[in-house]
């Protein structure tokens, strides 16, 4: 029972401690930050240049555009665009707005100016409740995919990280000689293995929960949290397959060969979701793709303590 407790408050302790080296790390940091701040300056660049750009018109057939309407629309801020066809104007993206007097025909790919919007109320003298056509529900459809999958891009992204934590937290330790001190401890063999593998799940984990949430409130995702659960499973067994590849890699040995099967592997997994997505429920890497949570953490949470046990297999048979 005391060794047991032992090797607990062993693997307890070289967790934290990698947590913390791996966050004292400046490129470390930078890795994690990057690629979702990047998307997000992007996003926030794009919707402020169409913001920008965008002309917000109102088209009105000529019974409607009294010379009073028009001084209003034009007060807010709009053109007039005089027209038989409002609905056909609004729907080309030439006008925010469009009436007849009757219907008021709304663009929906942006949020019309509210001093604009009060002019046409003020004008009509009614109020209205506007109707999503089957037209944009496809378009916010497409919208969902299309913030998926930037977050799901992102995921793949951090399982290559994974690979990269996995193979350098074994190779860099062992050719410094802080492995060989570790493995002096009076512990069992695999704790050094799982702290590995725990603090890069932990610090990828939780940067990639925190892309997800950075994602979600700029452009919003379907389903954050089964992305978040999705992108951290493929990140723990990616540092696990990077781990078991790197093998005796190293200064001496050299990195390339190791490092790019463990790439290969964890890009092969990630294929099998896109070209069979009814297996990327249930299979670690091959999830990133899914929108739901399977069985998939559960095997990759078996996967650290089973590559632990090959290590200290390994290094005991020498």
């Amino acid at each position: 029972m005391s060794d047991t407790r032992a090797a607990f408050r062993g693997w307890s302790w070289l967790t934290a401690s990698m947590v913390q080296r791996f966050l004292r790390e400046g490129m470390v940091l930078r890795s994690m930050i990057f690629p979702v701040a990047l998307v997000i300056f992007v996003l926030v660049g794009t919707v402020g240049f169409v913001t920008w750009w965008r002309v917000e018109g109102a088209a009105l057939t000529p019974a409607l555009a009294t010379p009073a309407f028009r001084a209003a629309i034009e007060d807010a801020g709009g053109t007039v665009i005089v027209t038989d066809t409002p609905e056909a104007v609004v729907r080309a993206g030439q006008a925010a707005f469009g009436s007849d007097g009757k219907t008021l025909w709304l663009d929906h790919t942006g949020m019309p100016p509210q001093k604009l919007e009060s002019a046409f109320r003020q004008q009509l003298g009614t109020v209205w409740r506007p109707y999503q056509t089957s037209e944009m529900r496809s378009s916010a459809s497409k919208s969902d995919t299309s913030s998926t999958g930037i977050a799901q891009f992102i995921g793949a992204l951090f399982a290559m990280y994974g690979v990269v934590f996995g193979a350098g937290a074994i190779a860099r330790d062992r050719d410094d000689g802080t492995l060989d001190a570790e493995l002096s401890v009076a512990l069992p063999m695999w704790v050094s293995a799982l702290s590995r593998w725990s603090a890069a799940t932990i610090v990828l984990g939780l940067f990639y929960a925190m892309s997800v949430a950075m994602l979600h409130a700029v452009i919003g995702l379907a389903t954050p949290w089964a992305l978040a659960i999705n992108g951290a499973t493929a990140a723990s067994t990616a540092a696990a397959v990077g781990m078991a590849a790197i093998g005796r890699g190293g200064k001496t040995r050299g990195f390339a060969g190791p490092m790019s099967a463990g790439l290969v592997i964890v890009m092969s997994l990630f294929s099998v979701g896109l070209t069979n997505p009814e297996w990327s429920l249930n299979l670690p890497i091959a999830s990133l793709i899914s929108t739901q949570v399977g069985a998939a953490p559960l095997f990759a949470l078996a996967l650290g303590p089973l590559y632990a046990w090959w290590f200290a297999r390994r290094v005991a048979v020498g």
